[in-house]
């Protein structure tokens, strides 16, 4: 039964769409979004910098060319009609040979533009505005995206917690396991693989073979085994050392992504352990940056601030750093730094983690409520009676928890009533 229900959740009904269509979706509108803010910035660029034949977007995307056409049309409502048809005037379309066909790069020459310091300034101001609006529908499709790949990794979880494999597995593997399907970006894959079969075939492929084969070998097993252990009992690694945590974390997934024949770091991302890292990066570039420091084999030698700013954050938490990244943005020099990250967390300590602020928390409340006042609505069509098998379809695709309560072709839809009332208790 849960295979029937499964099918209908990726695949879809005659009646509605499955999951795999809603990931396209979202899939789609993030790149339109991403594409706008990068034809913006480049456009922008371009305008202040006066650069001769830029590359500001491609038109055989429509949402590049529509996003250019619209920030023209801005430019000529703020600066007149003679800037917006100079810029017209100085877009050219280069064709390139591209893996389906042809496809246009849309080229702009700024250098024709004449602009005053007073209109650049303008452009400045406009910009930021233009800027704004098209990163917060940025964000807002990237959260969507991730929400419904969130939702489709979590369903497809029901098929193999129903393995016999998954089911006698150590609590370490089964974390394993999770971990690298929750982790699992969708969109990479041709969307009309994933139907349900295709669902089944990448998460064997890619999760399943490679973990059975290391557990038919029962030396090989162990040491998988320890090294999840070790990885997944690390704790909060936001409060750790920093430095210490990183070499721990590639410790163990250098062990693990050995026996499973997988890349480093691939398997890091895939387990969700790249921020400690990520952030390491960024903070040991900051430290760079605010020193002038190149390297010792680039400027051949010491260099006092960078040093001294090495033994003063050696002990930080992966936290600690990342407060110094926030608070030190804009430093003058290591003296500035330090004062600011000082700042910085005598304000974070002095905060009063245990005040409730009820507004904080009001989306969330909202959601919460209206979950449940579904659900409860649901629960009383079903008793009354008139709760039909597109209505359950509705339910499945929105609370992907109820498949393994739900039988529609028996009577009373299965367990459906139990599965509602679980949900709404919980």
């Amino acid at each position: 039964q849960i295979r029937e229900n499964l099918e209908k959740y990726f695949e879809g009904t005659d009646d509605a769409d499955g999951a795999w269509k809603a990931l396209e979706g979202r899939k789609q509108k993030l790149e339109e979004a991403n594409e706008a803010l990068t034809t913006l910035k480049n456009t922008y660029e371009g305008l202040i910098n006066a650069d001769t034949s830029t590359v500001v977007g491609q038109y055989h995307k429509n949402f590049a060319g529509k996003e250019q056409a619209k920030y023209i049309e801005y430019i000529k409502d703020n600066f007149g009609e003679d800037i917006a048809k100079a810029m017209e005037d100085a877009i050219s379309i280069h064709l390139g040979k591209g893996l389906n066909g042809q496809f246009a790069d849309l080229v702009v020459d700024f250098s024709s533009l004449e602009l005053t310091e007073a209109q650049k300034e303008q452009i400045v101001r406009s910009y930021d505005t233009f800027y704004s609006e098209l990163l917060a529908k940025q964000k807002t499709a990237m959260s969507e995206f991730n929400s419904q790949n969130s939702e489709f990794s979590n369903t497809a979880m029901f098929w193999l917690e129903d393995l016999s494999f998954y089911k006698d597995s150590d609590q370490y593997v089964k974390a394993a396991i999770q971990s690298l399907v929750s982790n699992i970006d969708w969109s990479v894959y041709d969307f009309k693989e994933l139907d349900y079969d295709g669902v089944k075939r990448i998460l064997q492929d890619s999760i399943l073979t490679p973990l059975q084969v290391a557990c038919d070998d029962p030396t090989v097993k162990k040491k998988l085994e320890e090294s999840l252990s070790g990885l997944f009992t690390l704790g909060d690694t936001s409060k750790l050392n920093a430095n210490e945590t990183v070499s721990k974390i590639n410790q163990y997934v250098n062990a693990i992504a050995e026996i499973l024949e997988k890349d480093p770091l691939e398997l890091k991302v895939m387990f969700g352990f790249e921020q400690p890292e990520d952030v390491k990066k960024r903070f040991e570039d900051s430290l760079r940056q605010i020193t002038d420091d190149e390297g010792y084999a680039a400027r051949f030698m010491y260099n006092r601030e960078y040093d001294e700013l090495l033994d003063f954050t050696k002990d930080f938490t992966v936290e600690q750093q990342e407060l110094w990244l926030e608070s030190t943005r804009g430093a003058e020099n290591a003296t500035d730094a330090v004062q600011r990250f000082e700042d910085a967390l005598a304000s974070a300590n002095d905060t009063d983690p245990t005040t409730f602020d009820l507004t904080t928390y009001k989306d969330q409340i909202d959601d919460i409520q209206s979950t449940i006042s579904t659900l409860r609505s649901a629960l009383d069509s079903f008793n009354q009676g008139t709760l039909d098998e597109s209505a359950v379809l509705d339910l499945m695709q929105q609370f992907p928890e109820l498949i393994p309560y739900i039988d529609l072709a028996a009577d009373g839809f299965g367990n459906l009533s139990e599965g509602l009332s679980t949900l709404i208790a919980q």
